[in-house]
């Protein structure tokens, strides 16, 4: 039966290290992408809150807006968490990625489509606020590539 000489054992040795140095790097941005999505919506979140007439204002009252913006504040949360642990446990991290990026490039269009519909017009808050959004998705699709790649390297 072939044994390892010390030079091979060194060798693999070397290699898993770094495969594994690799892999943490990778999760320590998925976690720093996925921090500065949940940043960054939670300040459009209390914009929404603090500056509502800069955002598309469709409803009947001031009290149905507020209630909205808290609904979807209300889904943001568990989402986030469910986010969280999906990357801790390692288990559908690609799946919940892809659904992230999914679900605000949803949001994205549906907030575009709601303020061409009302106001038609490009204002500086308004494309932050777009801006802001489409960083959030291609952060959301560098995590679910990051994690497409985690995958592979198991």
């Amino acid at each position: 039966m072939p044994t390892l000489s010390p030079a091979e054992k060194e060798a693999l040795a070397a290699f898993y290290e770094g495969g594994c140095r690799n892999d943490l790097r990778t999760r320590r941005w998925i976690w720093i992408r996925f921090s500065i999505v949940v940043f960054l919506l939670s300040v459009r979140g209390l914009m929404a809150v603090y500056f509502p007439e800069q955002f598309a204002y469709l409803f009947s009252s001031s009290a149905v807006y507020f209630d909205t913006v808290l609904y979807r504040l209300w889904l943001f949360l568990p989402l986030a968490v469910i986010y969280a642990i999906s990357f801790w446990l390692r288990l559908y991290l690609r799946e919940a990625s892809l659904a992230a990026a999914v679900i605000l490039a949803t949001l994205l269009w549906a907030d575009i489509e709601l303020h061409l519909a009302q106001q038609a017009t490009l204002t500086e808050f308004w494309s932050g606020q777009i801006a802001l959004r489409i960083t959030c998705v291609f952060l959301a699709l560098a995590n679910f590539f990051a994690a497409v790649r985690l995958d592979r390297m198991r």
